[in-house]
Protein backbone atom coordinates (compact mmCIF):
# COMPACT_ATOMS: atom_id res chain seq x y z
CA UNK A 1 0.00 0.00 0.00
CA UNK A 2 0.82 3.71 -0.60
CA UNK A 3 0.63 6.38 2.07
CA UNK A 4 0.40 9.68 1.40
CA UNK A 5 2.18 11.94 2.78
CA UNK A 6 5.19 9.87 4.12
CA UNK A 7 5.44 9.33 7.83
CA UNK A 8 8.80 11.48 7.82
CA UNK A 9 6.65 14.55 5.59
CA UNK A 10 4.13 13.73 8.95
CA UNK A 11 7.16 14.38 11.30
CA UNK A 12 7.99 16.95 9.93
CA UNK A 13 4.35 19.17 10.24
CA UNK A 14 3.93 17.87 13.33
CA UNK A 15 7.41 19.51 14.36
CA UNK A 16 6.95 22.65 12.63
CA UNK A 17 4.01 22.92 14.99
CA UNK A 18 1.86 24.77 12.80
CA UNK A 19 -0.93 21.76 12.27
CA UNK A 20 -2.27 19.49 15.02
CA UNK A 21 -3.87 17.13 12.62
CA UNK A 22 -2.40 16.08 9.06
CA UNK A 23 -4.28 13.97 6.44
CA UNK A 24 -3.26 11.03 5.48
CA UNK A 25 -4.55 8.92 2.51
CA UNK A 26 -3.67 5.48 1.37
CA UNK A 27 -4.39 3.70 -2.08
CA UNK A 28 -5.70 0.16 -1.86
CA UNK A 29 -6.46 -1.90 -4.76
CA UNK A 30 -10.25 -2.80 -5.27
CA UNK A 31 -9.43 -5.95 -6.93
CA UNK A 32 -8.46 -7.22 -3.20
CA UNK A 33 -11.08 -5.81 -1.27
CA UNK A 34 -15.06 -3.88 -1.72
CA UNK A 35 -14.61 -0.63 -0.78
CA UNK A 36 -17.62 -1.62 1.98
CA UNK A 37 -15.00 -4.34 3.12
CA UNK A 38 -12.21 -1.74 3.32
CA UNK A 39 -14.54 0.71 5.38
CA UNK A 40 -15.74 -2.02 8.07
CA UNK A 41 -11.97 -2.58 8.45
CA UNK A 42 -10.92 1.12 8.64
CA UNK A 43 -14.05 1.51 11.09
CA UNK A 44 -12.57 -0.98 13.80
CA UNK A 45 -9.42 1.05 13.97
CA UNK A 46 -10.78 4.61 14.46
CA UNK A 47 -13.67 6.68 14.12
CA UNK A 48 -12.59 9.21 11.75
CA UNK A 49 -13.13 6.72 8.13
CA UNK A 50 -14.25 8.53 5.20
CA UNK A 51 -14.62 6.98 1.83
CA UNK A 52 -14.16 9.15 -1.21
CA UNK A 53 -14.84 8.24 -4.55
Amino acid sequence: MLYYPSYEEILKTKNSGRFKTAPVSCEILSDVKTPIEVLRILQNVSGHVYMLE
